[in-house]
């Protein structure tokens, strides 16, 4: 039996204009996340991950920027949606995780002011009640001694904490998905780990679908059952998360992997480095593969003009033909 989609993304694009250019970040993207599912979109910065996140929000300047495609949440549109619908979907049907909770966090006002505004605006909740709500989200979050947390200012905090609070804050709405834009990224690894149990816990228990969005593949192979590879504001392989790693098929995935994820490596060698950069939104090409020029190596004939997502197993999709004649260079470790 097929599981329902919480959310299906098709060909989405975001675009931003620049004086009197229209600058493409996200090109058809198209993706969908399950009832109480983690998936992961991984890929450098710039790549189009955070962009792609905020646009299930609507979080981009609409004067500025341009959106198309669908964007349904339970088989209805939220891209159509109005402002003051978006208002009421933010934090109640989808909530986000970002990366620094020193600035997600009010710091003028006490922890339990923060969770006792969010409620009332979404639930109109009593005082009495919310606090209630607050505390029971603070305990699901892992954070100890709630009534000392709720009393006090985000600076009073350690970091980890913080982001704890971050979560619980989010979640204390039930949202039905929960984006985490960098969630781990300023933690160090002992809280990273606390962290991630915590969202694999939050998934099991409330049955949320996780959007987790990350440059790390530790962090992806740690929690998420699928993974997105974008490159330049494309997909350019997508798969359950365990083929991706042992199976990785296009040049870029596997050079993230190489780059990141050293196996049997000899105490005096080097790690594995990807040369040149992320084009930037000026210097995009229109057409063939956007990863090219940072493997100039192989041959032009490998690529695809306009370079499509092909499913090369159930499921694996893997953008380019470019990955069929892909082999790493000696010389390209520096």
């Amino acid at each position: 039996m097929e599981a329902k989609k919480l959310l299906e993304v098709t060909n989405l694009n975001v675009s931003f204009w620049k004086e009197d250019r229209l600058l493409n970040a996200v090109k058809d993207v198209s993706f969908h996340i399950n009832h109480g599912e983690i998936v992961a979109i991984v890929g450098e910065s710039g790549s189009g991950k955070s962009v792609t996140a905020e646009a299930l929000l609507g979080l981009h300047d609409s004067k500025a920027t341009e959106v198309s495609g669908g964007i349904q949440l339970e088989g209805e549109s939220v891209l159509s949606d109005t402002h003051s619908s978006l208002l009421k979907l933010r934090g109640k049907e989808i909530g986000i995780i970002f990366q620094d909770s020193m600035n997600s966090l009010d710091p003028v006002f006490k922890i339990e002011n923060q969770f006792i505004e969010t409620l009332k605006k979404h639930f109109k909740m009593n005082k009495k009640t919310a606090k209630k709500v607050a505390a029971e989200s603070l305990k699901l979050a892992g954070v100890p001694d709630s009534d000392r947390v709720l009393n006090s200012y985000p600076h009073e905090l350690s970091g980890g904490l913080q982001q704890r609070v971050m979560i619980a804050l989010t979640i204390s709405c039930r949202p039905k998905l929960l984006i985490g834009d960098e969630p781990t990224t300023a933690l160090d690894v002992t809280i990273q780990y606390q962290i991630l149990s915590l969202l694999k816990s939050i998934q099991s228990e409330l049955n949320t679908g996780i959007l987790l969005v990350t440059h790390d593949f530790g962090v992806v192979a740690e929690i998420a059952t699928r993974v997105i590879v974008m490159y330049a504001g494309e997909i350019v392989e997508s798969g359950k998360t365990s083929e991706i790693i042992n199976n990785p098929l296009h040049p870029y995935t596997q050079s993230l992997l190489k780059s990141r994820i050293p196996k049997n490596q000899k105490r005096d060698e080097l790690l594995y480095t990807i040369k040149g950069k992320v084009p930037s939104l000026t210097e995009m090409p229109e057409s063939g593969c956007r990863f090219a020029p940072r493997i100039p190596w192989a041959k032009s004939n490998s690529h695809e003009t306009y370079p499509k997502l092909h499913e090369v197993s159930d499921g694996h999709l893997v953008r380019c033909t470019c990955w069929k004649a892909f082999n790493f260079q000696p010389e390209v470790a520096i």
